[in-house]
């Protein structure tokens, strides 16, 4: 396979891998697709090799965070559980982290990944109206993973929004218009994302409100990132503001009134909320191992929370602490936290520095609205997990790459 050929194996593969990326139990699609693109990369090594610029301290960081999960295997409470979690989790997400920060060397790449990842979100949502309205069992499960998954993909994805106020080559149609049509989209499919009880998600709405900060924040330094000449831009901002901030309090109150019709109060569900106890008896777990934890696993300690599985019909069996800093101190303890916490500080800083160079700026501010909204949505469940993680480490490695890359 000659060089050139190897990128377009590169290109393709990944795209295929974003637009899959929605779709829960598309996990054999998206490891083959990493795989043979690692292949590729490794064939057409000579097209790249000198352009990378390691981000030494991150890279550390990661390898640390990463290996510390492949040691705890020595130490793990369910030895069985970890080495699953070590092929199915970590050694996925490190490859979809490298994979596309290797790859992602040229802005040309930048418009079909982006509209591989859109397309495949709005697939995902067409799949699960289909399979629900028709009750066609095309799945065994929801095909976009369910309401937890899909709404942490949307704010994964709502990030990318950025893209539609910028211009080229980080811009795909720099319009005012083209923004409020996506902002519209995203509520949309966020309210429209049911649980087995069909009620919204309430934790998306802060959790967008939180990318929706970030972007504004981080586009007000930005160097050379002008968007105060597209024409009707803040009165679509402002709306945007406000739609999320009544689906918040809607949300709330649809809750409210479905479980709890004989209390009064709107905020009730939020009182009667099971994740303070879970919280609780996370932290009482940790006391027990804090330094180096339980081992690599969401549900390492399953046993101690599936009592707090409420008695209603259908509810799902709580397995965790439904909180990543706190899971990921019961699976590696303080040490384990710590380096976690300075990859996501590494991460902003290399973010943040993108701001200051108007050749990246735009990446730098989609950057730092990925990190926001990811750890906003994920104080209240832990979705650093499967496809998701697939995504947040995959985007997280395309944005670096041509942040350290593409420059003048």
């Amino acid at each position: 396979m000659t060089p050139n050929a190897a990128d377009r194996v590169v290109l393709g593969a990944t795209a295929l891998f974003l637009f899959a990326a929605p779709f829960a139990a598309s996990g054999g699609l998206r490891a083959a697709c990493l795989i043979i693109a690692a292949l590729a990369l490794a064939i057409s090594y000579r097209t790249w090799c000198a352009r990378v610029i390691l981000p030494a301290p991150l890279v550390t960081a990661l390898a640390a965070w990463w290996l510390l999960g492949v040691a705890s295997l020595a130490w793990s409470s369910m030895p069985v559980h970890t080495l699953e979690e070590l092929r199915a989790e970590t050694f996925y997400s490190a490859l979809a982290f490298t994979v596309f920060f290797l790859a992602a060397d040229s802005p040309q790449r930048w418009r079909p990944w982006w509209i591989a990842l859109v397309a495949g979100t709005v697939c995902a949502l067409v799949a699960r109206s289909v399979q629900q309205g028709f009750s066609l069992s095309l799945w065994r499960h929801p095909p976009d993973g369910g309401v937890g998954p899909f709404t942490t993909h949307l704010v994964l994805i709502a990030p990318l929004l950025v893209a539609l106020v910028c211009r080229p080559p980080w811009g795909v149609r720099r319009s005012a218009g083209a923004a409020a049509l996506g902002l519209a989209l995203l509520v949309a499919a966020a309210w429209a994302s049911r649980d087995g009880w069909a009620t919204p998600s309430r934790i998306v709405w802060p959790a967008l409100l939180a990318v929706f900060a970030a972007a504004l924040l981080a586009g007000r330094r930005a160097q050379g990132l002008v968007v105060s000449d597209l024409r009707g831009l803040n009165a679509t901002l402002a709306l945007a503001a406000l739609a999320l901030t009544i689906a918040f309090v809607a949300a709330i109150a649809t809750r409210s009134e479905r479980f709890y019709p004989n209390e009064a109060g709107m905020t009730t569900s939020v009182e009667h909320d099971l994740r303070p106890r879970l919280w609780l008896r996370g932290v009482e777990e940790w006391k027990r191992a804090p330094w180096f934890g339980y081992g690599l696993g969401r549900e390492i300690r399953e046993a101690a929370f599936l009592p707090e599985t409420p008695p209603s019909a259908g509810h799902p069996p709580v397995r965790h602490s439904h909180n990543v800093p706190l899971n990921i101190a019961l699976q590696l303890g303080i040490v384990g936290l710590a380096l976690f916490a300075a990859v996501i500080a590494l991460l902003a800083r290399e973010y943040a520095r993108m701001l200051l160079d108007a050749a990246v700026a735009p990446l730098g501010v989609i950057g730092l609205a990925l990190l926001a909204g990811f750890l906003a949505k994920n104080l209240t469940d832990d979705f650093l997990h499967r496809h998701n993680a697939q995504v947040f480490w995959a985007l997280n490695g395309l944005l670096v790459g041509f942040g350290r890359r593409v420059r003048p």
